[in-house]
Order: C-alpha cells, then structure tokens, then sequence
C-alpha cells in the first residue's frame, strides 16, 4: 500500500513506473495534436467522515506501520510537474464534502463529477489564451 512508508523502495519503482506510462502517454496524446490534462481528485480516505474513521482504525490496529495519508496524490502531482503534463486538483468545499463522495462508498460523486468537469473546461479554455 503506497501510503505505508515502509514500503518506500517499493513506492519509488511504482512512481518511476507510472512517471514512464504518463510520459508515453503524454508523447502519444501530443502526436495525435490532442491535449492531455489529468485530474487528481480528492481521496475520501482522510475527508469523508466514514472513511476517515476506516482509515484510522486501520492505522490503530497496524501500530508497526507508519502512515503517510495523501502520499500517492503528492508523489503524482511531484511527477507529473516535472514531466510538465497539466493536471487539476479540484478542491471540494469543505461545508459541502461529503456530498463530493458517493455515501459510504469513497467514489466521487455525480455532483463532484460537475465540479471536475467545469474545471476542466475552464483549464483548456483558458490556458489556450
């Protein structure tokens, strides 16, 4: 699991690994004179309040590990900078959160699914300018 840091050399072959995908993918995307943009959207592990108490008492009941929440989406953001391939990270408004989820499930809901798709509209019609 990515988020464990005792898994590091292991964490460090997947970002390698899924860097070298997007990079392919990114050269193909741009051969067929498309744009790619990725969307990194918010985990419920640590926002959802059901997921959140998950997460927690799995962290309590493995006390040899040491969590890193939100390792994966920080390693992605770090790769895909530095490929320079444009990602958006929606922010989900906090009063309104656990609407962004599909209840007890994680998945991103249809109303989050609107909120990612108007900025991603907004991303490629105004960094076209």
């Amino acid at each position: 699991w990515p988020e464990i840091k005792q898994f590091d050399a292991e964490r460090q072959i997947m970002v390698e690994r899924v860097g070298f995908l997007l990079q392919k993918i990114g050269v193909h995307v741009q051969s067929m004179q498309c744009r790619l943009v990725i969307v990194l959207a918010p985990d419920a592990a640590r926002l959802q309040a059901f997921y959140k108490s998950l997460t927690d008492t799995l962290q309590d009941s493995l006390p040899d590990y040491h969590f890193e929440w939100g390792w994966t989406h920080r390693a992605l953001s770090e790769k895909l900078k530095a490929l320079e391939i444009p990602f958006i990270e929606p922010q989900y408004p906090p009063d309104d959160l656990e609407s962004m989820f599909v209840p007890l499930d994680g998945h991103t809901s249809g109303k989050a699914f609107g909120l990612i798709a108007a900025q991603i509209v907004e991303q490629l019609v105004y960094s076209r300018r």
